[in-house]
C-alpha cells in the first residue's frame, strides 16, 4: 500500500506494509478515538490480525491494546471450552510476525499449557490432536516453541490469567522523552534556552519540558 501526497511541489510516496485497508480503518480509529470499535470486542481473530499490524507499523501502544483485547476475550470464555488458539490462527500467525513477538509467546505457551492440562480429556484429544499434527507439519517453529515452553510445568493457571498479562506486553516508551529528542532534534538546548530568555512561548514551554526530562 504507498500513498502520495499531490498539491505538493515535491511530492512524496509513503510505502506502507501490506494489509487490508480494513485494519488500517480500525487502527486509524483507535488513533483518534484510543479504542476500536465496541462490536469487536468479541471478536478474538480481528484482534490478532490488528496486532500483526501493529507488529508491521512498529507500534507498541497499539500491539499492548490488542493484546488486552486478546487476553480479555481469552479469560471469558471458561477453561473447559477454551480451544484459543485455534491452530490455523496460530499457524498464520507464526507465519506473519517476527519471531520475538508477544502474540507468539503467548500463543505457543497456551497451547502448550492447554494440552498439559487437558491431557485426560479424551473428547478434546479427538478434536484437537489431528489438526495439531498437521499443523505442527507446516509450522515447525510452533512445535519448537511448545516443546520449549516450561508454562504448563511452572503455573496451575493459564497463561491469559491476568496475572500474566505484563508478561505479554512491551515496554511503552516514554512519550515525555519522546517529545524531548524531538526538540533537540531540532534545536539545540542552548537555542532553546536563549529563545526562552527572549519570552518565545513556544521555546519557553519546551525549556520546562527538557528541564523535567533532560538532565543534560
Amino acid at each position: 500500500m504507498s500513498i502520495s501526497f499531490p498539491g505538493k511541489e515535491n511530492k512524496k510516496l509513503l510505502k506502507l506494509p501490506e494489509f487490508t485497508s480494513g485494519l488500517f480503518v480500525h487502527f486509524v480509529h483507535w488513533m483518534y478515538t484510543g479504542y476500536i470499535d465496541p462490536d469487536l470486542s468479541h471478536e478474538m481473530g480481528v484482534f490478532e490480525d490488528l496486532y500483526n499490524l501493529g507488529d508491521m507499523l512498529d507500534c507498541t501502544i497499539f500491539q499492548n491494546y490488542c493484546m488486552h483485547e486478546i487476553l480479555h476475550n481469552a479469560q471469558s470464555v471458561t477453561e473447559e471450552e477454551n480451544s484459543w488458539p485455534e491452530m490455523w490462527r496460530a499457524a498464520v500467525a507464526y507465519e506473519n510476525i517476527d519471531p520475538d513477538s508477544n502474540l507468539r509467546k503467548l500463543m505457543s505457551e497456551a497451547i502448550s499449557w492447554r494440552r498439559s492440562n487437558y491431557s485426560k480429556n479424551k473428547s478434546f484429544w479427538a478434536t484437537e490432536e489431528p489438526e495439531f499434527a498437521e499443523t505442527l507439519k507446516e509450522v515447525p517453529d510452533l512445535g519448537r516453541d511448545i516443546n520449549l515452553s516450561d508454562f504448563h510445568a511452572l503455573e496451575t493457571t493459564p497463561p491469559w490469567d491476568t496475572q500474566w498479562e505484563d508478561r505479554y506486553l512491551w515496554e511503552e516508551p516514554c512519550m515525555g522523552e519522546r517529545w524531548a529528542e524531538q526538540i533537540l532534534q531540532r534545536r539545540s538546548r542552548c537555542e532553546v534556552e536563549s529563545a526562552a530568555i527572549s519570552q518565545c512561548v513556544r521555546s519557553e514551554l519546551e525549556s520546562a519540558h527538557l528541564k523535567k526530562y533532560q538532565t543534560t
